[in-house]
């Protein structure tokens, strides 16, 4: 769960057509209903992680803590924040994704994933770009279920706040049936590359080395014309 990396936010492309083919005859919709509790922010050099933790309050209108979920089924879920979870993102970052993590047993450690269905957000202040700046994409991950996710691209240092986050998804990559008993709601930034001093002495002296050679080249052009008209 804690090592959960940017390899994995990436975007593919998970067929409905296959996800449907494993197990069609007997697939269900689950709808389920999250309350957000604690949560938790690690930064690092390269990423900022903030994970909530979640609370399962219904699956398909019933009071619940867990539930079983086969491949081909259809999973709509809705969280709720209460009170809204404020981000912050960087002008630094690269790319922001916010997704939901399953978790629970009976996986057999393969990468597993869900195909893009659909997902939204409601905001208690909209990012920069309003809520057209947030892209739909696809992930994968291994020993959990990972939603399609809602990420926005950096460049632009954004505060907001989620109040609720609704996702519907396909269970495409499942071999058999695993049973979910936790989630986690993930935001994650992946900060751009900034360069090391060495690296940015190095262009420093290489800027003042061919401005150097400039200068000299129109000293010489000048002498030259002055030569000439002497």
């Amino acid at each position: 769960m804690k090592n959960i990396s940017s390899h994995f936010i990436a975007r593919s492309v998970l067929g409905v057509a296959a996800a449907l083919a494993i197990g069609s005859a007997d697939a269900d919709t689950i709808d389920l209903g999250y309350t957000v509790g604690s949560g938790s922010t690690t930064t690092g050099p390269t990423s900022i992680d903030t994970e909530f933790f979640l609370t399962l309050n219904t699956v398909d209108g019933s009071p619940a803590t867990s539930f079983s979920v086969a491949p081909g089924d259809v999973v709509d879920a809705t969280i709720s924040f209460n009170p809204s979870a404020s981000i912050a993102i960087p002008s630094n970052a690269a790319y922001t994704v916010a997704h939901l993590l399953l978790q629970g047993t009976g996986f057999d450690g393969n990468a597993t994933g869900t195909s893009n269905d659909s997902a939204t957000v409601t905001l208690g202040g909209n990012p920069a770009g309003g809520s057209g700046a947030f892209q739909y994409q696809s992930c994968t991950t291994s020993g959990q279920l990972c939603d399609a996710g809602i990420g926005i691209t950096g460049g632009t240092a954004v505060n907001f706040s989620f109040d609720t986050y609704t996702t519907a998804f396909t269970v495409s990559t499942l071999d058999s049936s695993v049973n979910i008993n936790s989630g986690i709601f993930q935001v994650y930034t992946a900060i751009a590359a900034v360069p090391e001093p060495q690296s940015c002495a190095l262009m420093a002296v290489g800027l003042g080395m061919l401005g150097l050679v400039a200068v000299r080249r129109r000293k010489g052009s000048a002498a030259m014309r002055f030569a000439r008209t002497a």
